[in-house]
């Protein structure tokens, strides 16, 4: 269960990486829909979701993809415990093998891509 320390933390924190979202609100949907969930699946989480050009609102953390479960695949890729990992829309395609990116198709890994350009940098 997050405390009031964190909720104001990680709604800073996302506030940084998305200043077009204000910390009142990004803080109020995380008290509302997260507070039950485990700090560091939250925080991760909310970092993917932030990052994802694609995403307009704090609310896709509601949603399912890649960013679920990350502080779990985080931890299976050093090896404290096992990722699960889970088909998604498409079963049948073959998914990206690294920890984390499974949500992802192997031929097309956003993330693979992404790590790359910025290896490039």
């Amino acid at each position: 269960m997050l405390t009031d320390d964190q909720l104001t933390r990680l709604a800073k924190a996302a506030h940084a990486l998305r200043p077009d979202w204000p910390t009142t609100s990004i803080r109020t949907h995380l008290a509302d829909r997260h507070a039950h969930r485990d700090y560091p699946d939250v925080a991760l989480a909310l970092v993917a979701v932030a990052i994802d050009l694609t995403t307009r609102t704090p609310a896709r953390l509601d949603q399912q993809g890649p960013w679920r479960g990350a502080a779990r695949a985080a931890a299976g890729w050093h090896g404290d415990t096992e990722v699960e990992v889970h088909a998604g829309p498409g079963d049948g395609v073959t998914r990206c093998a690294r920890a984390g990116h499974e949500y992802e198709p192997a031929h097309a890994c956003r993330w693979c891509r992404s790590e790359a350009l910025a290896g490039e940098a």
